[in-house]
């Protein structure tokens, strides 16, 4: 509107937004980190955007493979996690390959369905299938059927996506923070009783 200055968002000024990695640069946010715990241990996170089925980005590879070089487990950091968001299974568990050896554990978001891929790979590190997903177990994705169903039968929108009720469904990954190799690396699923 005239007259009016566009605000920008408290969360562009944050020194601790992370966000990928591999955005362009001028993106708020920072694509790495560094964290103390409260007993005093380092743990490094990087964050970045797969490209299979997704944005045009930077390659993912080359900017973990760029931090990999700054962040050493067991020198600069006590426990490094890698977080890669993307579509294709495939291209995260490339990159758990990538990182193993030198990374504490990868995990892939961004999925809507459990993977089972959850694995302790040679160099002793963990690639589980997601970090954490919450849905509704009679949904498409967590959201009420009948709108996906429409589109994917019809081939045009009936309306909004809508969150589904119900039962909820839950499924995520337990590893330890640790530097040494990995000896356990679980999955957990459970459904709720009731809505």
């Amino acid at each position: 509107m005239p007259g009016t200055r566009r605000r920008r968002s408290p969360t562009s000024r944050d020194p601790k937004l992370l966000r990928p990695h591999n955005f362009p640069p001028g993106t708020p946010g920072k694509g790495s980190v560094i964290l103390a715990t409260t007993r005093g241990k380092r743990v490094g996170i990087i964050h970045v955007m797969g490209r299979v089925f997704m944005d045009p980005l930077d390659d993912p590879f080359a900017c973990v493979a760029g931090e990999l070089s700054k962040m050493r487990l067991g020198g600069t950091v006590d426990f490094l996690l890698v977080d890669i968001h993307g579509e294709a299974t495939s291209e995260k568990m490339a990159m758990g390959h990538f990182c193993d050896g030198r990374a504490s554990v990868v995990v892939g978001t961004h999925s809507h369905v459990p993977t089972a891929d959850a694995q302790i790979l040679p160099g002793g590190h963990r690639l589980p299938d997601r970090c954490r997903h919450v849905r509704r177990l009679q949904s498409v994705i967590g959201m009420d059927k009948a709108e996906p169903l429409t589109r994917f039968t019809r081939k045009i929108p009936g309306g909004k996506f809508e969150p589904a009720n119900g039962r909820r469904r839950s499924a995520a990954s337990s590893w330890k923070p640790t530097t040494a190799p990995a000896l356990r690396c679980a999955s957990i699923r459970s459904a709720s009783a009731d809505g």
